[in-house]
């Protein structure tokens, strides 16, 4: 048999309802519907409890809660400790407005906190101020910023890293280690001192400085032209290579040191000779 059981109120009163149901123990309304339990047009109040929905249909666009608003929220979640809780994923097709997200992963050693898929070309990650991009991670993994960056800890970095500034710190440590170096092979101190009195040395700026910011040294041109170093990149001088440059040529300066201080007694030695030898020709005068 068909049933239908319709209320309606007409009392002027907030707290006068349609249809009002109280259990001690279980359900205070109840409603099965083969396609709604229930339809409201209009406010729905919780004043105490909480709201249960359970889905069984074996389908991946059956939903267990389902919020829609053609203008406002379609679901608006505030609480004291949480707004929202999932188990599961979080499928979002739109954007997310939030003052704050805190992301606390329980899970596993190795599992991420947050992970970020992006199938498409733009940016996997994006931040805006006031319409404008200050800090953005691309679909290559790379990362940009607006402007300078606060890292507490190490930075690693596996590939280049380019600077168009000025790095400031309390030293550079270049890596030395024998047992990541091989093909040694010795070099010709003289040689590079040679080469390094011909090699041009200016004082000049970069074009981005001040005129007034001067600097002194030789152009990555002239440098890679006189020694060969640093492979086919002409435009770049490696510290190792200058460093290496200078302390080889400081060899190179004391080699000539050390010959000119033998070739200086050996004249002291002959000259002594020879004045003997003309003090003794001339007593016999």
């Amino acid at each position: 048999m068909d049933r239908q059981f319709g209320a309606n109120n007409t009392v002027n009163h907030p707290n006068a309802s349609g249809v009002y149901g109280t259990s001690q123990y279980g359900v205070g309304v109840w409603g099965k519907g083969g396609r709604l339990a229930g339809l409201f047009e209009g406010d729905v109040e919780i004043i105490k409890g909480r709201v249960w929905a359970n889905n069984t249909v074996n389908h991946p666009n059956a939903s267990a809660v389902l919020g829609t608003s053609q203008y406002g929220v379609g679901v608006w979640g505030k609480g004291g400790r949480l707004a929202g809780l999932f188990e599961g994923n979080v499928d979002v097709t739109g954007g997310v407005k939030t003052r704050r997200i805190l992301v606390d992963s329980q899970g596993g050693q190795g599992i991420p906190c947050v992970e970020i898929w992006q199938d498409g070309l733009g940016d996997i990650f994006a931040a805006l101020n006031q319409n404008r991009k200050v800090f953005s991670i691309s679909n290559n993994g790379s990362f940009s910023t607006t402007s300078g960056g606060d890292i507490r800890g190490d930075l690693f970095v596996g590939g280049y890293l380019t600077v168009k500034g000025d790095i400031y710190g309390k030293g550079v440590k270049l890596t030395s280690d024998k047992n990541t170096k091989e093909n040694f092979s010795d070099v010709n101190a003289l040689q590079i001192l040679d080469k390094l009195a011909s090699m041009p040395i200016h004082s000049w700026n970069y074009k981005d400085d001040t005129a007034s910011e001067r600097h002194i040294g030789p152009t990555a041109q002239d440098f890679h032209d006189t020694f060969g170093l640093s492979g086919a990149d002409n435009k770049h001088i490696s510290s190792i290579d200058i460093q290496g440059v200078a302390l080889v040529a400081i060899q190179g300066l004391n080699e000539k040191n050390e010959r000119l201080i033998a070739e200086n007694a050996q004249l002291h030695a002959n000259l002594a000779n020879l004045e003997a030898r003309l003090s003794v020709l001339e007593s016999k005068g």
